[in-house]
């Protein structure tokens, strides 16, 4: 099982920046091209924000963007999610998607677009499975280079809950149509694509996360089993309250001294 690198940092969202640009960095050296997997919730708000202002314009045409997991939404207008270009129309997606939260965090104000974004969409979710698949397969090489993670209180990652069937489906994506957390429909890449990435990082705020952060490094829950799974690196990214049942020799502490007291 891989032991992650367990950061603390009064604001892990930001405090992962630097580290997750570098990674970006080294894709973009080594294979001319980074394959982005993006979270939602309100955790990597921040980061996104930070990847805004920090990501270079000239590296977004070798960004390739798609999303851990995503909300199966309709559009606020009711038409299609794609524009006749085929790419989203950021405008018309529900704000409780995971792409809008990227779009108005992030993509909105950045320099430029990156080379590829592959949403997750369709009229349910066995209808986005069926439409993402191919796409990631052929724009992706079913693969990611650096996935953007959180953690739920009940250690779901992406949309992958405790003891639900997704957990041991194979391939690239799995529809969860009855999601214990609503909305009931969703889309998310398997727990094996998520393992095969070159770069993990899991972000997580609050005492509610140490019990699963704990429970995860004995491989228990989804996270636990992403890490008895993962081939690459693998970073947490946390606060004081979600590192507090983590043992101290665990943990490499990015706060100041001063905010160590």
């Amino acid at each position: 099982m891989i032991r992650p690198h367990v950061h603390v940092d009064a604001n892990p969202a930001v405090g992962a920046g630097p580290q997750i640009l570098a990674r970006i960095e080294d894709c973009l050296a080594e294979r001319g091209r980074c394959r982005i997997a993006l979270s939602g919730g309100s955790t990597p708000g921040p980061l996104l924000r930070w990847l805004g202002e920090h990501v270079p314009a000239a590296y977004y045409p070798a960004l390739a963007i798609t999303w851990a997991d995503e909300r199966i939404l309709p559009t606020l207008d009711g038409g299609p999610h794609l524009g006749d270009d085929g790419w989203p129309r950021w405008g018309a997606w529900h704000p409780d998607t995971n792409l809008k939260l990227a779009w108005t965090r992030w993509l909105e104000a950045a320099e430029a677009l990156p080379g590829d974004v592959l949403g997750m969409h369709g009229l349910d979710p066995v209808d986005a499975e069926a439409q993402f698949t191919p796409a990631f397969l052929e724009r992706f090489d079913g693969a990611i280079d650096v996935a953007l993670l959180g953690v739920g209180p009940d250690g779901h990652v992406a949309s992958l809950f405790p003891e639900h069937e997704a957990l041991g489906v194979e391939g690239c994506a799995v529809a969860v149509p009855d999601s214990p957390k609503p909305p009931p429909g969703r889309l998310s890449l398997t727990l094996g694509v998520l393992a095969e990435a070159s770069h993990i990082f899991v972000i997580a705020t609050g005492a509610e996360k140490a019990a699963p952060l704990r429970r995860a490094l004995q491989g228990e829950g989804p996270l636990g089993r992403l890490l008895t799974e993962a081939v690459g690196e693998v970073a947490w990214w946390l606060d004081e309250g979600a590192a507090s049942a983590i043992g101290q020799g665990e943990i490499i502490d990015t706060r100041t001294e001063e905010e160590q007291g």
